[in-house]
């Protein structure tokens, strides 16, 4: 080995900030007569702390890699240097930083297979965990003849390979090379393994930084996408959001849903950066079969070694296609459709990027069976509507015929042996009138069609005064008083606030305290309104107020004086709002209940849609 300068203006050089200028490789420097062992060891230490300081003080990858490379070069005098890391559960090293000199003389391998048949100085310090070291050209040439040195001048005359890893783990490999002939001093080979120590502990500070801050960046990244699938109204909206949270997240800016139509053909439902032509020709593709049980994600690394794609390059090409993932959206085990990935280039999807893809395609998936199961109700509950409709129109033609039958037989004189009979079946058949009748106004409300109104000029009072006489007479065991104040005048359908009110005051009888009766009131003093209320003694549960005027929402309150299907309040809500009105409820045990109906003095008809 040849003897190195001195240790002259050291305290020079370490003055200097070496951060910010090249790095001057010091030389090894060789025990001198007049040096003792303990100076030797003090030189390495200063040379140690030199490396650490810089790996401590570095904070982002680049600033990591760059201390490695660049201060151990520096230590050692080594003439070029480079990193090569391994990520977990792939069978290559990369090159991830090397030195200028390295640059210089050719662009080192940029990946290193650690399982193929080639053996490689790096891959064998990586696989194996021991430093490699090799002095001369003749011993590279007989080790490695695959990697036999360049004979021009200036060739690498002595090669070290140093592995960094931690306790389980292999993270990568340190080479670095010298341009003359030297054997592995044990000081050197001291500082090279405490130097792979701190360079491992480093290494895997900033993976453990890194995947923090890729967990945190990821879990922000599913909390926007499963809040905007949460509140979507439609299920373009949760498409748009699944394409956004994969363009922030696995390096691509084109991507594409597409899902299975009724005929069981994948069609694109949502795309970013596809040509028409690309979709016409994509429609209809998938790596599945529609039965498929549990897929599993197919990637494309590279579309031109892809036999099944050979026949589309001209395609491929054409819309800049390199690779192609594609992720399977799986629901309760069936397959909906598919999320897809392109890059522009040949390129390998990471274990991470993976598992994120698989992540958002489940937010889709589950979103997409949702709106499919809501769509599926919504129809059923419209078809089941529509029926009630249909059916309820078709009953009044024969319950009109057994009704005018019974009248007619009453006015036969019977006798009263079947005067009785008669006059229950007419009550009953009033009774299914009104029934059928709510129904068919329930179903024209939920179909959105509407109750028709025809407004006329009446007045109020009139109209309050005759339901009240004929619910007066129905029911002698309870009192019913009325009252009025003020202009009761106004335009409004004549038949359709007669059974408002009839609803009203003959809920107010059934429920009420019969001793107390029911108080009705028409205030007509307000100058563009009237207000009208039913008050009864008797309270209605707490619990039942806010959703009382929902349909069946009072089916089951006192159900031994139930007699009709709980529309009717629902029903009397709908007729007041479609005169441009309202009505509330007030109930407490002290004071009882109290209905309120405001109407508008002129009502006119909604339009027709």
């Amino acid at each position: 080995m040849t003897p190195e300068p001195g240790l002259q203006g050291a305290e020079e050089q370490d003055e200097a900030d070496t951060s910010s200028t090249p790095l001057v490789p010091a030389r090894i420097v060789e025990i001198r007569p007049n040096e003792t062992a303990r100076d030797l060891r003090a030189q390495w230490a200063e040379r140690l702390m030199r490396v650490t300081a810089a790996i401590a003080e570095a904070v982002t990858a680049d600033q990591v890699f760059q201390a490695i490379v660049g201060q151990t070069a520096a230590a050692l005098g080594a003439a070029s240097a480079g990193l090569w890391l391994v990520r977990e559960g792939e069978p290559v090293a990369r090159l991830r930083h090397a030195t200028e000199r390295s640059e210089a003389r050719g662009r080192p391998m940029p990946t290193l297979p650690l399982d193929g048949p080639a053996s490689f100085p790096i891959a064998d310090a990586i696989r194996s965990g021991e430093l490699i070291w090799i002095g001369s050209p003749d011993e590279l040439r007989a080790r490695y003849p695959q990697v036999s040195p360049p004979s021009s001048p200036g060739a690498h005359h002595a090669v070290v390979c140093l592995p960094l890893a931690i306790p389980g783990r292999r993270l990568g490999a340190l080479a670095l090379t010298f341009d003359d002939e030297r054997q592995l001093g044990d000081a050197e080979r001291t500082f090279l393994l405490l130097i792979g120590r701190y360079s491992g502990q480093a290494l895997e500070r900033l993976r453990l930084l890194q995947d923090e801050k890729e967990s945190r960046a990821r879990a922000e990244l599913l909390h926007d996408l499963a809040a905007a699938v949460i509140t979507a109204g439609r299920v373009e909206e949760v498409f748009d959001a699944a394409l956004e949270a994969i363009v922030r997240a696995l390096d691509t800016e084109r991507a594409a849903v597409l899902l299975h139509d009724a005929d069981d053909v994948m069609r694109f439902r949502a795309w970013r950066g596809l040509s028409k032509d690309y979709r016409r020709a994509a429609d209809g593709h998938s790596p599945w079969r529609r039965d498929a049980r549990d897929p599993q994600p197919v990637l494309v690394l590279d579309v031109e070694l892809e036999p099944p794609l050979l026949a589309h390059l001209r395609l491929l090409r054409r819309e800049k296609i390199g690779a192609l993932g594609f992720i399977p959206l799986v629901f309760g085990g069936r397959l909906l459709g598919e999320l897809v990935l392109y890059y522009p280039a040949p390129r390998e999807v990471t274990a991470h990027e993976l598992e994120l893809a698989r992540a958002i395609a489940n937010h889709v998936a589950a979103a997409v069976a949702r709106f499919e199961s809501l769509a599926e109700l919504q129809e059923t509950v419209h078809f089941n509507e529509m029926f009630t409709g249909i059916l309820g129109h078709d009953l009044r033609n024969p319950l009109a015929a057994i009704i005018t039958s019974a009248r007619l037989a009453m006015t036969r004189d019977p006798g009263e042996r079947l005067r009785r009979p008669l006059a229950r079946i007419l009550s009953s058949g009033d009774r299914m009138t009104r029934m059928i009748d709510q129904l068919l106004d329930f179903t024209r409300v939920r179909l959105g069609g509407g109750i028709p109104v025809a407004p006329v000029e009446i007045d109020l009072a009139t109209l309050v005064r005759q339901v009240v006489d004929e619910l007066d007479e129905a029911n002698p065991e309870s009192a019913l008083r009325v009252s009025f104040s003020g202009d009761t005048m106004g335009r409004w359908d004549p038949d359709r606030l007669s059974q408002v009110f009839s609803n009203l005051v003959a809920n107010a009888v059934r429920h009420g305290e019969p001793g107390h009766g029911v108080d009705v009131t028409v205030d007509g003093r307000p100058e563009v309104s009237i207000r009208v209320t039913v008050h009864n003694m008797g309270a209605i549960p707490a619990r039942r107020l806010p959703k009382l005027f929902e349909p069946l929402a009072g089916a089951s309150r006192r159900p031994e004086k139930a007699q009709g299907l709980g529309l009717g309040l629902f029903i009397t809500r709908e007729l007041v709002r479609v005169h441009g009105g309202s009505i509330e409820v007030r109930s407490d045990e002290a004071s009882g209940t109290t209905f309120t109906v405001t109407l508008p003095r002129v009502s006119l008809e909604p339009p027709r849609s």
